[in-house]
């Protein structure tokens, strides 16, 4: 017995032993493994020094050199009169990589000076050295609207569009799993498919005798945009699109404030104004605007508020349910239902207004269009589901060339948060960069035939296909996407993307295919062309042709 109780001490020892053995040689692994992690660190710190110690200086970035006058700068060559000025907005950034390359310092824009990228690589090396709170450029007159005249309300809160830093990063939190959630994108679909057949009665009604649509059309895409952001933004239908709507009914002064705000972000803060200084006459109209806005989504956010507290809601949550619930704070869904509104209603209609124009001079491609839709929707009023959404193959691909042909916004801006090299050029912290999508989207280095309007591109690859033969369909084509990825971003890229990327191509989506299957889309008049406000907006009125289609 003894000799057994000696052998299990012995053995118990031994484990005990083996176990501090264990441990020791774990904590010895583990303090290595740090070391390593630590000196590789530094050491990719010090390559980031070094590489940044023998890049060019800021200062030589190339681009047009400034007056040596304060505030002045290089403010005259936009002036109607310059070359740079005379070209427009975004004309400008084609001249600014024609004279000056890749990478292009524009000092002296007021206080401020902007470099612009035109290389792919520069503008995934900024977006990869984004800190966890990406920086962006605000609108002064939101800002101000809610920091100052109405700090009542918002109290700190400033939401998506204005915000930055860890102010932005909490609020994006919030908001971030609701909006970016495919599941609760397709909880809408039949509601924007509601709201997409209103539109084509309400163009059935409106359509002259020639087919022709009236030319304020652009009014009506914005009503129908308007009518499907609110309600998926705030459990609500407007009403936008009703035949003979009253000038003072709640809709039309919605769709009056909307249309006013956008306009005038463009008028405040991108044009010289004094309403800073003093409370111009476009400024008492955008606070107005602004005030209405608020009030209208304070009424329908509060009435849904009252509903869940009474435990009176349907079985699946909507958005606004879901922000409500999630954050116990209607001021939130409130101000991420404005911030909504004023980045998409605009953003939407043109560019929806753009496919339009695109499919209305390429028939070979709207019919090809037609033809895909006829198998999925083999009736003008077949049901539109979830399973016909996930097969617009073509219609997807027809929305993504038009976006690269002619984006809404020109590209997107940052300010950079730490110290980096692009072009081989030493960016400092805290620079203002922009990225200039819209001019390399159009370089034939990344795009053959790049002023061609070619859907097939975005096509992925069906095989035995010829090689030279677009129209059946892009398989193994010349065309097919092979530019690199930061080439094309129509929604940025990384955290700051944008939050309703989701919903703006849902709805893009159920637009272009009920109006290709119902309508033969023409266009008989002048090339359009477009002017950069907020956003890219055409010059001339939108007189598309709706014949109606007899398949």
């Amino acid at each position: 017995m003894k000799s057994i109780k000696f052998t299990f001490k012995l053995i118990k020892n031994n484990r005990n032993n083996n176990n501090d053995n264990n441990i020791r040689r774990l904590h010895e692994i583990c303090i290595k493994k740090k070391r390593n992690i630590s000196s590789s660190a530094n050491r990719r710190e010090n390559e980031k020094n070094v590489e940044y110690e023998e890049a060019k200086p800021y200062s030589e970035i190339p681009g047009p050199k400034p007056l040596p006058i304060p505030y002045i700068g290089n403010l005259w060559r936009l002036l109607p009169f310059a070359r740079y000025g005379k070209a427009g907005f975004l004309d400008m950034h084609d001249l600014l990589y024609e004279d000056y390359g890749p990478i292009v310092k524009f000092d002296g824009l007021g206080t401020i000076s902007q470099v612009y990228l035109f290389d792919p690589e520069s503008v995934e090396k900024m977006y990869r050295n984004e800190s966890i709170w990406p920086i962006r450029m605000g609108l002064p007159s939101i800002q101000y609207y809610r920091e100052v005249v109405r700090k009542d309300f918002y109290q700190g809160i400033a939401g998506l569009i204005t915000s930055n830093g860890e102010e932005w990063y909490k609020f994006r939190k919030a908001t971030n799993q609701v909006m970016m959630q495919p599941k609760n994108v397709k909880l809408y679909l039949n509601s924007v498919v509601d709201v997409v057949d209103d539109f084509i009665e309400r163009i059935r009604y409106i359509r002259l005798p020639n087919d022709e649509m009236p030319d304020n059309f652009l009014d009506e895409i914005n009503k129908m945009s308007l009518e499907a952001f609110t309600f998926i933004t705030l459990d609500t239908r407007l009403g936008c699109l009703k035949n003979n709507l009253n000038p003072n009914s709640e809709p039309d002064k919605m769709i009056t404030s909307v249309r006013n705000i956008i306009n005038l972000i463009f008028q405040l803060d991108f044009k010289p104004s004094l309403w800073r200084l003093y409370p111009t006459k476009d400024w008492k109209k955008f606070v107005q605007s602004m005030n209405y806005c608020l009030e209208f989504s304070l009424k329908h956010i509060n009435a849904k508020w009252e509903k869940i507290k009474k435990g009176d809601e349907e079985t699946s949550r909507s958005i606004l349910e879901s922000l409500l619930h999630q954050t116990k704070d209607p001021k939130i869904p409130l101000i991420m239902a404005a911030d909504t509104l004023l980045a998409g209603i605009d953003t939407t209609s043109n560019t929806l207004s753009t496919i339009l124009y695109y499919l209305s001079q390429n028939m070979k491609k709207q019919e090809k269009l037609f033809d895909e839709l006829k198998i999925l929707l083999p009736e003008k009023n077949s049901p539109f589901t979830e399973d016909v959404l996930n097969n617009l193959k073509y219609a997807r691909a027809v929305i993504k060339e038009s976006e690269r042909l002619n984006p809404t916004s020109s590209g997107n801006q940052r300010v950079s948060t730490k110290d980096m090299v692009l072009n081989n050029y030493q960016i400092p912290k805290g620079t203002s960069l922009f990225v200039c999508n819209s001019v390399m989207c159009k370089m034939d280095k990344y795009f053959k035939d790049p002023h061609d309007f070619i859907p097939e591109r975005w096509l992925k690859s069906t095989g035995n296909r010829k090689a030279d033969d677009v129209d059946d369909g892009g398989g193994n084509n010349e065309y097919k996407k092979t530019h690199h990825p930061f080439v094309y971003l129509p929604f940025g890229f990384g955290q700051r993307s944008c939050i309703g990327k989701r919903f703006a191509y849902l709805e893009l989506e159920v637009a272009v295919a009920k109006l290709v299957r119902n309508f033969k889309i023409g266009y008989d008049h002048e090339p359009m062309t477009w002017v950069t406000r907020l956003v890219k907006v055409p010059t001339k009125p939108l007189k598309f042709k709706m014949t109606e289609r007899t398949e």
